[in-house]
């Protein structure tokens, strides 16, 4: 460089220094006058331009002086710091990157990554960035602090206390440090001791506006809304365009049950920053709470637009699509988000809730259920070799499974439920049967022959039964089946399917379903209100049996090709003398000619998909040995419906 070049640049850094921002830019401008190559100028006026606000101009200096000298670290980091400041967050992550790779000891390029991969969500490498920063420079404060916030929001407390007491221990005056340590102790619960810290950091620093809206939130939960609302609207005055003031404004009124007040606020939150997220999710409970479901959507959808992997944004649209019976919708975001909240465990718990309203508990005990599984197994075994199977009724996909070992030339299989069907795929492939097993996501009577089915299947294995037999148009599917999607002379698994009964008693059982005297008084007027059933698995119940079994329904798939609706009188006949209940009911497969299973009520099985039902009588009934009682059975395709039949 020539003496006029050093000495313009040498001027501009002291200017710089003492915070003479425009005196320091003219000198940098005349030493581009002398050199206007000279990456020194472009890349320190390309910093100043950033601490102005000057955020284009900045990025085209700055890549003008990596222009000459590529392998600068600083000038990437710097660069990062300008695309950050301009909301390009992943370009940013690329030039810390490229200083990290140029100089693998930058502390303060780490830092500025860890900033980055935060306000994208991406904590776990938010604070694997900051703990490197942090490695490589012991002593640095500013990096401790971000990593006690990211590791906050993880739900790392104890980690989280340690790192901002560590900033604190280096820095005892540093209003961020102090700031840090409080909300940690916040978020722990310690209000009294937060409150303490927030107020200490924003007297060393005023207008602190982070600090104060955290102070904020912990005045809101000591339950001083006055103070919190004085708080964000003196940050307010301050900066009238803060996004996070804004919200806290809405979150504050929504606390009130002030919707419409809030609603303003979340609107500014967002009208201020279009990438909030947080904002647009608070938005869209309270548009929920105003009964305004169309915009609440779109705020939620929003909020998932902003940050795609906001799960807690997209769990409050599944609740809404739930509300509104949109399953298909729900069930395609569940796929999503059910490898999305590890880092919320709570969050997780939520979304399990909504998936047991999709996929019923029994498949757990079902999969579980070893004589069931047996016996389907060996019926497969010898149904399945050579043969196209379908298969309705997925589940983990284990039927499939089964034919698929026993030798089936292909299987076909379908289940309605989308969330389901994805992860038999999944299991499927990870057990080596993803070319031979085809998983549909449809209801069977939607599968076209030709299509979805290549041939008609010459193998219907089912399990699709409830257990009442008939609640999960059982009977439709595989009549369906039968017209449509197999060959003649099909293999059906299983071929016949009986609902058994016998008439039961107990004190047990009583205690269960009906009401007599209690404490002196006569309840017996509520037990037309009891349930009409119990539902259960009883085998560990003291269980009085007063009649051997007795078929009540009786279903060949085989053979019968409509199965329709009907009503009949069965005289039972007592064995045992003793006080009734109603009748217990269970189911009887036979598989194939030689294999038969029942879930029988006494049978000792550690695991049943199926449940046991008692059809309980109006009043428990006194009965005699060796004299029978009319039971009355009526289905109707859909439902059953079992009773005393007590006509005359």
């Amino acid at each position: 460089m020539s003496a006029a070049l050093d000495s313009l640049i040498a001027d501009g850094r002291r200017l710089h220094q003492a915070g003479d921002l425009a005196a320091a830019a003219s000198c940098y401008r005349r030493a581009l006058d002398v050199d206007g190559q000279s990456f020194v100028a472009l890349h320190l006026l390309g910093v100043l331009s950033y601490q102005s606000g000057q955020l284009e101009e900045a990025e085209r200096l700055i890549r003008a002086a990596l222009a000459r000298q590529p392998t600068a670290a600083g000038a990437h980091n710097n660069l990062g710091l300008v695309l950050d400041a301009r909301g390009r967050t992943l370009e940013a992550i690329d030039a810390y990157r490229q200083a990290i790779g140029l100089r693998s000891d930058y502390a303060e390029a780490y830092s500025n990554l860890g900033i980055a991969y935060k306000i994208l969500g991406r904590l776990d490498a938010a604070v694997a960035a900051y703990e490197e920063a942090v490695r490589l420079r012991p002593d640095f404060a500013d990096a401790l602090a971000n990593l006690s916030t990211a590791l906050r929001l993880l739900g790392r407390l104890d980690e989280a206390a340690a790192a901002a007491q560590r900033a604190l221990d280096l820095a005892p005056d540093s209003p961020e440090a102090l700031n840090n340590l409080g909300a940690v102790l916040a978020d722990r619960g310690e209000l009294d001791a937060a409150a303490e810290m927030l107020a200490r950091a924003i007297a060393r620093k005023r207008p602190f506006p982070e600090a104060q809206l955290n102070l904020s939130g912990v005045q809101r939960r000591r339950g001083r809304r006055a103070e919190a609302e004085a708080l964000i609207r003196d940050v307010l005055n301050q900066q009238p365009d803060l996004a996070e003031a804004h919200n806290a404004m809405g979150e504050l009124l929504q606390e009130q049950n002030r919707l419409m007040e809030a609603e303003q606020a979340y609107r500014r939150a967002v009208a201020a920053r279009a990438t909030f997220a947080e904002a647009h999710n608070n938005l869209g409970n309270t548009l929920r709470g105003l009964g305004r479901p169309a915009d609440a959507e779109a705020a939620y959808r929003s909020a998932m637009q902003a940050r795609p992997d906001y799960a807690a944004a997209a769990y409050n649209l599944c609740l809404l699509l739930q509300d509104q019976g949109r399953i298909e919708e729900l069930e395609a975001i569940l796929q999503k988000l059910s490898t999305g909240t590890r880092d919320d465990p709570v969050l997780g718990a939520r979304l399990r809730l909504i998936l047991e309203k999709l996929v019923p508990g029994w498949h757990v005990p079902m999969m579980n259920d070893t004589p069931r599984n047996t016996a389907y197994a060996r019926a497969i075994e010898r149904a399945a070799p050579g043969r196209h199977v379908l298969d309705i009724g997925t589940g983990a996909g284990l039927l499939a499974l089964l034919a698929a070992r026993a030798g089936a030339a292909s299987i076909t299989t379908c289940e309605m439920v989308r969330t389901v069907a994805a992860r038999a795929s999944e299991i499927v492939e990870a057990n080596g049967f993803g070319g031979r097993i085809n998983v549909i996501a449809k209801k069977s009577t939607e599968i076209q022959v030709g299509g979805d089915l290549p041939v008609p299947a010459e193998v219907l294995i089912s399990e699709i039964l409830s257990s009442d037999l008939v609640g999960e148009e059982a009977l439709l599917s595989i009549e369906d089946a039968k017209a449509r999607l197999i060959a003649p002379n099909a293999r059906i698994i299983p071929q016949r399917v009986a609902m058994m009964g016998m008439i039961v008693g107990g004190p047990e059982l009583e205690l269960q379903s009906h009401v007599g005297t209690v404490e002196g008084f006569d309840l017996r007027p509520f037990n037309r209100l009891a349930p009409p059933r119990l539902m259960g698995h009883f085998q560990h119940w003291r269980i009085d049996v007063l009649s051997d079994p007795f078929v009540m329904l009786d279903f060949d798939f085989a053979g019968r090709d409509r199965l329709a609706g009907e009503r009949h009188r069965l005289d039972v006949p007592i064995t045992r003398a003793g006080r009734a209940v109603g009748v217990m009911q269970w189911l009887r497969l036979d598989l194939d000619e030689q294999t038969r299973f029942e879930n029988h009520p006494l049978d000792a099985n550690p695991a049943s998909g199926w449940q046991n039902i008692v059809y309980c009588f109006a009043e428990p009934l006194a009965l005699e040995a060796n004299k029978k009682i009319g039971i009355l059975v009526e289905h109707d395709r859909t439902k059953v419906v079992v009773c005393l039949d007590t006509r005359p």
